[in-house]
């Protein structure tokens, strides 16, 4: 037995006064933490829980379900709404939605690359830069207020005015992404919306079907501003 001793504790001494030599794996204990961990990725061993090392970054897909509630302002109007969305890789989501307008109903889906992301190391908030296409179908084109000219009194004479009828809008936008702590994620961007099809205009005047007066057909584009606040499911 103390023979073995002795043999290994020449081994240890040697393999100790071995130069380092590019591409030899290092024992971690003999390192400082930071480079232990380095070492240890090197190597293809896990990394220590808690490390805040690029291996141990959290990524978007990490929960691949969330909820939450939009609201977005639109010239000359805005929505308010929910939505359930899918992360199904770090760098892509898709989603539906559900909400109303000023002209009524809406709804539609979307999908939103992430071709820019940073943060998410430790207690980092990840964060992205996102690209959204998306498609609603809506109510639209309605005056929200009817063209009326309240100084003339009760013997001014009332103009037609639209009435919202089904309509198929594409939008395009920008924005940011930030997953926060605990499941809660948030983002902000703006766009650009148009109208597929023109649809078929209608008017009224005093509740009766009228003629519209072209020049005053709704906006077939507008800008758009997002906002959205949402949780894992």
């Amino acid at each position: 037995m103390g023979l073995g001793a002795a043999l290994g504790l020449v081994a240890a001494g040697a393999r100790a006064e071995q130069p380092i030599q590019p591409g030899m794996a290092l024992d971690p204990e003999q390192l400082s933490p930071e480079a232990a961990r380095y070492e240890q990725a090197l190597q293809g061993r896990p990394v220590g829980e808690g490390d805040d090392s690029v291996e141990n970054r959290r990524h978007f897909d990490d929960h691949p379900i969330y909820g939450g509630v939009l609201t977005g302002l639109a010239v000359p109007g805005g929505t308010l709404g929910l939505f359930l969305e899918a992360n199904v890789w770090d760098r892509l989501a898709i989603g539906a939605a559900g909400g109303v307008s000023p002209w009524g109903p809406t709804g539609g889906g979307y999908v939103r690359l992430r071709p820019i992301v940073w943060g998410g190391e430790g207690e980092n908030v990840l964060s992205a830069i996102t690209i959204d296409v998306g498609y609603a179908y809506m109510m639209y084109g309605g005056d929200i207020l009817p063209d009326i000219d309240f100084t003339c009194g009760e013997d001014c004479r009332r103009t037609p005015h639209h009435v919202s009828v089904p309509s198929h809008v594409g939008t395009i936008g920008v924005g940011l992404e930030h997953a926060l702590f605990k499941g809660f994620s948030f983002r902000y961007g703006v766009g650009y919306g148009r109208l597929l099809q023109v649809p078929a205009w209608r008017c009224e005047l005093e509740g009766q079907p009228s003629a519209c007066w072209s020049e005053s057909e709704p906006q077939h584009d507008f800008m758009t501003l997002n906002f959205g606040f949402s949780h894992k499911l």
